[in-house]
C-alpha cells in the first residue's frame, strides 16, 4: 500500500489507511484474510507504526490492484432464472450491513467468512444457511444473493456446477431453496413495501 500501516490490536496482522481518488466498496475475504473499509467502520488504532510506513498517502492504484486480484467482479450468471424473482430494492453494502449487526449477526459473519463449525463442517448446510440469511435480508432476488455468496468465503467452483437436468446449478437451487424457506418473509425496507411481504426483522 505505501501508506500508513501499523500492527492490528491482535498483533497478528496489519491495518493500513489511505486516501482514495475513488469510491472504495467493502469487501472481505477469509482466505486470504483481507478487508477492504472505505465508511461506515470503526476500528482501533494501535499506533504501532509497521516497517517505517508512517506516512498518509494515495492509495488508489494499490486498492485498484487488490480489488482486482482478490475480489473480481463476478462473471454474469448463465443459471436459469428461477420463477421467484422481485428487483433489488437496496444495495448490497446496505444488505451486508445489515445482516452483519442485526442480532443473529455473529452468526451471518461467521458464515461469510467461510466458517462451517455451526454446521459440523457442511457445507452444503452452510450454504443453504447462508442463502437463507441472504434472502431475508435481499427479499426474492436471486441474482442479489448470487452475487453477494460469491464474495463470501464460502463460494467454490461447486457452485456453478450443473447438478439437474434442467440445467440448473447446485448454486441456483440452493438460492430457490433458501428464498422458498422463507414462505413470504423478508425484509421490509423503508423504500419498499409490497403487501405482501411480512415486516419482520431478525
Amino acid at each position: 500500500m505505501d501508506s500508513y500501516t501499523e500492527v492490528s490490536p491482535s498483533g497478528t496482522g496489519v491495518k493500513a489507511i489511505a486516501v482514495s481518488d475513488s469510491p472504495i466498496r467493502s469487501r472481505r475475504r477469509s482466505s486470504p484474510g483481507i478487508e477492504i473499509y472505505g465508511s461506515a467502520r470503526f476500528f482501533t488504532i494501535t499506533g504501532d507504526v509497521f516497517d517505517g510506513h508512517s506516512e498518509l498517502r494515495n492509495g488508489t492504484h494499490a486498492l485498484r490492484s487488490i480489488a482486482e486480484t482478490y475480489f473480481p467482479e463476478p462473471r454474469p450468471s448463465s443459471n436459469p432464472s428461477p420463477s421467484i424473482s422481485a428487483p433489488s430494492v437496496a444495495s448490497d453494502d446496505a444488505v451486508l450491513d445489515r445482516a452483519s449487526n442485526a442480532r443473529n449477526g455473529p452468526k451471518f459473519r461467521q458464515l461469510w467468512l467461510g466458517d462451517t463449525k455451526g454446521h459440523d463442517g457442511n457445507n452444503s448446510q452452510a450454504d443453504l444457511a447462508l442463502c437463507r440469511l441472504l434472502a431475508f435480508w435481499c427479499g426474492p432476488t436471486p441474482e442479489q444473493i448470487d452475487r453477494l455468496f460469491r464474495q463470501s468465503g464460502l463460494f467454490r467452483s461447486k457452485w456453478d456446477e450443473r447438478h439437474f437436468s434442467d440445467g440448473r446449478t447446485y448454486g441456483m437451487e440452493t438460492i430457490i431453496k433458501a428464498i422458498e424457506a422463507q414462505h413470504g418473509t423478508f425484509y421490509r425496507w423503508p423504500n419498499y413495501s409490497p403487501t405482501n411481504w411480512k415486516n419482520n426483522e431478525l
